[in-house]
């Protein structure tokens, strides 16, 4: 997923589960100390912010080219093999690269390093939904088909997310302590889910006619949404509190100016 999904939704779901401050603490890390005071507006910091979380996409972002945007998966009767991208020399998937990724959250904060905490932070945020959606967890699909899935859930999410929004919850509904096996847990157990959607794209049925495609593609909203919670549970944890790491910032932020 890019584009809207990456910024729009990411930042939406943020926004709701800010009660923790995690949404003031990431905005506040959006500010370098070399701004001059006209950049620091807040719409500037959520631009900033929702580029962050976009920012791992570039122009050589595709379906199979990019193991650490991917975690496809096709099975062999009841066993998930991983399929790599051959040839590329990038063997790390973006499970591999979300468990690193998570693990400098704790090394950064412990470092008193709460900016790049942030930032660590904000790029997790896309390797959480590329984990959780289907051209990135199903092998069996090419680099068309993958624009076209992204390109409609672009389109959807917005409508999706509020009808799903009730049904989400924002204290977390599973408890992450292993971060790589959390992620390929999900993975393996949305394949059947994964395959069905591409299987009806493939079909040349899509989730902006078909009603089938449509809830399923409310699925994985609600997957999106909830992984992103759940991650920010996870987080919260590791930066000893949003509040503590929060205060940390805006004292270093004091220094600055």
């Amino acid at each position: 997923m890019h584009g809207k999904i990456h910024r729009e939704m990411a930042y939406q779901v943020i926004e709701d589960f800010s009660k923790d401050l995690v949404l003031e603490y990431l905005l506040l890390c959006m500010v370098r100390p070399d701004w001059p005071a006209p950049n620091r507006i807040r719409e500037n910091r959520i631009e900033w912010l929702k580029q962050w979380m976009d920012m791992p996409d570039d122009s050589k972002h595709g379906s199979t080219s990019r193991n650490d945007h991917s975690y496809k998966l096709t099975k062999e009767g009841s066993r998930f093999k991983l399929v790599f991208g051959g040839g590329t020399g990038e063997q790390a998937t973006v499970v591999a690269r979300l468990k690193y990724d998570a693990r400098d959250l704790r090394e950064w904060r412990v470092e008193e390093e709460p900016r790049v905490c942030g930032l660590e932070l904000a790029i997790c945020m896309h390797w959480v939904i590329d984990m959780s959606s289907p051209p990135h967890m199903y092998a069996d699909c090419d680099q068309e088909l993958h624009s076209k899935i992204e390109d409609h859930f672009d389109k959807v999410w917005k409508a999706d997310y509020a009808q799903i929004k009730p049904q989400l919850d924002f204290s977390g509904v599973t408890p992450i302590t292993d971060v790589y096996n959390w992620a390929r847990h999900h993975i393996e157990s949305r394949y059947d889910q994964n395959d069905e959607l591409i299987t009806a794209y493939k079909a040349k049925k899509t989730l902006l006619k078909d009603a089938r495609c449509k809830e399923l593609a409310a699925a994985v909203i609600k997957d999106i949404a909830q992984n992103i919670i759940d991650f920010l549970v996870f987080a919260k944890k590791q930066v000893n509190g949003f509040e503590y790491i929060y205060d940390l910032l805006q004292k270093q932020v004091a220094l600055y100016s």
